[in-house]
């Protein structure tokens, strides 16, 4: 993950060199991840010199498996789960996923901490790279030494049956799932906070920081790689504390409602968000800049602002994860696939447009996009919660009409 906030940066910095590649490749790249992802996540149910095209060609690979990888997650995640663990669950599993953001700030910092070059050079890039690739290599043989969730003997008798099956046919029946869900509305209602997941997360782990790195004003007051790696401890403190939070809690979402945890993290976005408006200078997302905003750039609000989007970002997907679990109980694999395919597709959009658009203008999307999230997720939740009052109720009703019957 912490690669996600030094990729623009590095681009950068070997497009200053003379390299062959464009200045803002690494939003380039990560919008290719994105977009690769959101084409995996319509097959996920069923199954330097920096050159550049092969930084795209390798931010295509790592989009198609991300989809897959996304999917299967919420899927495992969901088939270790009751309805009273989910919120706990969700919460704690992606926290975990999102701790790397801690962990590789820290690395970050090791790496930069002791230099005074504010320029990644090309050693240092093959050592950075390198780490990434075998921590996920490291990833790989841990995911391939998970425990199969416990069975019944009818779960074992379906599997059985599902062998003997035309695969080719059940790859079909599994888009035909998918095509199914994805048109009703009330998926539409849980799509749109999966939308702006893709959003905020993008504009976090990739605009932010390269914001950082950008604003010139820093750089009298911290080494602005130091600042990426402190910003992405911060934001991995966020989801820390997000993920002990709601997974404490997270039996009493079952209870409550996840709309009062919505909104509580949807208010703490919008101050996050206003903050940045004001500390972040407008040109810094798409080049270099000596402007200053509303008032002179500050490194502790840069801080508070990642520590506030992490804290946001766990609490929106941990909220969606455990409604998926619970709502679309038997359809999982289709709805988290689905949920990841419209995160993708405006995660791309996103990365896009990050190197075009001032930072204001993104923030703008943010604040609106947020309310919208959190509206869409609680009219879901009502809509989920009376269809399951009414269902009760029916139940009610048939067993009272038997017992009279057979009085």
């Amino acid at each position: 993950m912490c690669h996600s906030f030094i990729a623009e940066t590095v681009t950068e910095n070997r497009n200053k060199d003379g390299g062959n590649i464009s200045k803002h490749a690494g939003y380039y790249a990560a919008c290719m991840v994105y977009a690769s992802s959101l084409i995996s996540n319509v097959v996920a149910p069923p199954i330097v010199h920096v050159i550049e095209w092969y930084l795209y060609g390798g931010a295509i690979a790592d989009g198609l498996v991300a989809g897959l990888m996304w999917t299967a997650v919420g899927q495992y995640m969901a088939m270790n789960s009751d309805e009273k663990t989910v919120g706990r669950n969700s919460s704690m599993m992606y926290m975990i996923i999102m701790s790397g953001t801690l962990w590789g700030g820290g690395f970050l910092l090791a790496m930069f901490g002791g230099k005074d070059d504010r320029e990644i050079t090309e050693s240092t890039q093959y050592v950075l790279y390198g780490v990434f690739t075998g921590v996920s290599l490291l990833g790989a043989i841990i995911l391939l030494v998970l425990p199969n969730p416990p069975t019944n003997p009818s779960d074992e008798k379906k599997l059985e049956a599902d062998g003997e099956k035309n695969h080719w046919g059940e790859v079909a029946e599994e888009l035909y799932k998918s095509a199914r869900l994805v048109i009703t509305f009330d998926f539409l209602l849980i799509a749109i906070p999966s939308a702006f997941t893709g959003i905020e997360l993008s504009f976090w782990s990739g605009v932010y920081p390269t914001s950082l790195s950008f604003t010139k004003q820093f750089h009298s007051q911290i080494n602005t790689n130091v600042l990426i790696a402190l910003n992405c401890i911060a934001v991995g403190c966020g989801e820390l504390l997000g993920g002990l939070i709601f997974g404490v809690f997270g039996r009493k979402g079952a209870k409550i409602g996840r709309s009062p945890f919505m909104w509580f993290g949807t208010i703490l976005s919008i101050i996050a968000y206003i903050l940045v408006w004001l500390n972040i200078p407008g040109p810094a997302s798409i080049d270099k800049t000596y402007e200053v905003s509303t008032f002179h750039p500050n490194v502790p609000i840069a801080l508070i602002c990642g520590f506030i989007m992490g804290f946001f970002d766990n609490c929106i997907n941990s909220m969606i994860y455990a409604y998926i679990a619970v709502q679309y109980e038997g359809q999982t694999k289709q709805a988290y696939a689905l949920s990841k395919f419209f995160h993708s597709l405006l995660g791309a959009v996103c990365l896009f447009y990050g190197g075009k658009f001032t930072i204001q203008t993104q923030l703008s999307i943010l604040l609106v996009g947020t309310v919208v999230s959190v509206i869409s997720f609680q009219y879901g939740e009502l809509r989920f919660k009376r269809k399951r009052r009414l269902a009760a109720a029916t139940i009610s009703s048939d067993n009272t009409g038997e017992e009279w019957d057979k009085f």
